[in-house]
């Protein structure tokens, strides 16, 4: 893959680092912390599931993890965005 698409994976990991630091303190803000609920083992059952194929990791992260995220935070607008971009 070219260099560019590691530079920007890099600057991508940063920011997703920086919505864990957020989720991280509102949890414990509510008296809870990471890893509490069961719905924080998607993301970890993901990643064994797709751990010998990259494109496979890349694909479930954004066509899934990332739909389920804007659906139970952001609602419908954020789905009407994706399916614009989708479709």
């Amino acid at each position: 893959m070219p260099r560019e698409f590691f530079t920007d994976f890099v600057k991508v990991a940063q920011d997703e680092g920086r919505h864990f630091n957020l989720l991280a303190k509102r949890l414990e803000e509510l008296g809870s912390s990471y890893g509490a609920l069961p719905a924080h083992d998607g993301l970890w059952d993901s990643a064994i599931a797709t751990s010998k194929d990259l494109l496979a990791r890349l694909a479930i992260e954004h066509c899934v993890h990332e739909v389920r995220a804007c659906f139970f935070t952001y609602s419908l607008p954020c789905l009407k965005i994706i399916f614009f971009f989708v479709n």
